[in-house]
C-alpha cells in the first residue's frame, strides 16, 4: 500500500514539476486552464472545483514539507476559482432579513401586473410570487420544463453570473446556464391550475417574439428573455423590478420579496414546515423554520413559557429527594 502510495505520489509530483517549470516562464499560473476546462467543459460546479483545489493543496503541502518542491500552487493567493461572479445564488442569505409582502400589497401587486405593458416582466412577477423561484432559477427557465398538463415547473437550470479566468489571469463576467448548486435545489414546483391560461398566452408571445428574430422557440429555449431572445442579466432584471415599483406606486421591496412572500403565505395556509423546504428547494430545514417563526412568532413565545413553567416548579420536583449516603 505504501509503495503504491510512493509511486502515485511521484506520478502527481511529475506532472507538477513541468507544470512548475512553465509557471516559472509564464505570467500566470497553469491550474487557471485545468480548472476552467472543468467548469465550462466538464461542468462542474464551483464547490466541487474548491474541493478539488483543497485536496491538491494537501497533496501539495507533503511536497513543500519534505522539500520535494519550494511552492505550493493550490493556495488561494495563488489560484482563482472560476464560478458564480457574486457568490451564492441570491444577494442575501436565505432566510435572512425576511421581508414579505401583505395581502393587500399582493392584490396591488396583482392589479399593476394586468396593467404593466411589459409582457416579459409582468409574467416573471407573478411566475415567482405564485411559484417561490429564485431569479436565476426562473431566469434559467427553459420551455420544457414548464408543463402545463400537470401543472408543475421543474426547477434543473439557474442561470449565473460567472467569472471566466483568460492565461493571463485575468476574468470577464459571462452569463452561463448552470445545474443548481445543491440536489435539494433540483425540485418539482406546483402552481395553481388557474395560471394555466396566462401561461399559454405568454408561451403564444414568445413564439412571436422568437420568429420575429429569426429565431426557432424549440423546448430548450428560455422563457424569459430580453427582446432579441437573450438572456437577461440578473442585476438588469432587478433594476427593472425597481422601475416597476415605483411605475405602479408599489412599496419598495427586493425582488426576493416574492419568494419571502410565497414562503409566508404557504405557513399561513397551513403548510409544513417540510413541504414548504421542499417547495424552496432548502438543504437545511433550519433556513425554512426561520420564515415559519416570522409568520408565527407566538410559536417562539410558547417555547419559552414551558421553560417559565419549569421555574415555577419547586426544584425537590424536579431534582427529586436527595439519596441518603451511607458513611
Amino acid at each position: 500500500m505504501i509503495i503504491w502510495k510512493n509511486i502515485i505520489f511521484y506520478i502527481v509530483l511529475t506532472f507538477h514539476y513541468y507544470l512548475t517549470l512553465l509557471y516559472t516562464y509564464l505570467p500566470y499560473n497553469p491550474y487557471f486552464p485545468i480548472f476552467n476546462k472543468l467548469y465550462e467543459e466538464k461542468e462542474l460546479s464551483t464547490n466541487k472545483i474548491i474541493d478539488i483545489n483543497k485536496t491538491l493543496r494537501k497533496f501539495f503541502f507533503y511536497g513543500t514539507d519534505n522539500n520535494y518542491i519550494t511552492k505550493n500552487p493550490c493556495l488561494l493567493r495563488f489560484i482563482e476559482i472560476p464560478g458564480n461572479a457574486d457568490g451564492d445564488e441570491d444577494s442575501e442569505q436565505e432566510g435572512e432579513n425576511i421581508d414579505a409582502y401583505s395581502e393587500d400589497e399582493i392584490k396591488s401587486i396583482l392589479s399593476a401586473l394586468d396593467k404593466e405593458k411589459d409582457k416579459t416582466l409582468a409574467f416573471s412577477i407573478g411566475l415567482t410570487l405564485f411559484t417561490g423561484m429564485r431569479l436565476g432559477e426562473m431566469l434559467g427557465l427553459k420551455n420544457k420544463f414548464l408543463n402545463t398538463d400537470s401543472s408543475s415547473i421543474k426547477i434543473k437550470n439557474t442561470l449565473q453570473r460567472i467569472r471566466v479566468y483568460e492565461k493571463d489571469g485575468t476574468y470577464k463576467i459571462a452569463l452561463k446556464i448552470k445545474s443548481p448548486k445543491t440536489k435539494s435545489s433540483i425540485r418539482n414546483i406546483p402552481f395553481a391550475s388557474a395560471l394555466i391560461p396566462n401561461i399559454k398566452k405568454y408561451i403564444e408571445l414568445q413564439k412571436e417574439k422568437w420568429y420575429k428574430n429569426g429565431l426557432d422557440f424549440t423546448d430548450d429555449s428560455l422563457l424569459i428573455t430580453t427582446a432579441t431572445c437573450n438572456c437577461i442579466e440578473p442585476r438588469n432584471f432587478e433594476r427593472a423590478y425597481e422601475r416597476f415599483l415605483k411605475r405602479h406606486d408599489l412599496p419598495q421591496k427586493k425582488f426576493h420579496s416574492l419568494r419571502d412572500t410565497y414562503a409566508t403565505t404557504l405557513f399561513r395556509n397551513g403548510a409544513t414546515i417540510l413541504e414548504v423546504k421542499e417547495l424552496l428547494g432548502h438543504t437545511s430545514s433550519k433556513t425554512t423554520e426561520k420564515y415559519y417563526l416570522t409568520v408565527f412568532p407566538e410559536d417562539k413565545k410558547d417555547a419559552a413559557e414551558l421553560l417559565s413553567k419549569l421555574i415555577q416548579i419547586p426544584s425537590r420536583e424536579i431534582v427529586g429527594k436527595s439519596p441518603k449516603i451511607e458513611v
